[in-house]
């Protein structure tokens, strides 16, 4: 082997060795980005817990307060369709809360 085919393979390495280094570079660039981004995931997602629960209250309480008219009823009717009513048990307490409504609703036209 000669000392030009030496040179030409020091010149390939050397080349390579830089494209490495670069991509090793990029690799850390994105686990940075990664990194950030997984922090504002945990974030928003600790967020949408807090909505999830705060919903949550909010529904409870209208489900509780008593409707004294039609516009009371409509404000629970809305809130069924906004909120996630994927479970019978939501449905029961939306179900008794009008059902309740509609009873003292008559009772004081009685």
């Amino acid at each position: 082997m000669s000392d030009a085919t030496l040179l030409r393979l020091e010149a390939k390495f050397n080349a390579n060795s830089d494209r490495e280094e670069q991509a090793g570079d990029r690799i850390e660039e994105l686990e940075a980005k990664f990194d950030r981004l997984r922090k504002r995931i945990r974030k928003t997602d600790q967020k949408l817990d807090r909505r999830t629960r705060e919903g949550s209250l909010l529904f409870d309480k209208i489900m509780k307060t008593r409707a004294t008219t039609l516009a009371g009823l409509l404000v629970k009717v809305r809130v069924r369709e906004r909120w996630n009513t994927d479970d019978e048990k939501t449905e029961i307490t939306i179900l008794k809360s009008l059902v309740a409504d509609l009873k003292a609703m008559g009772e004081e036209r009685s």
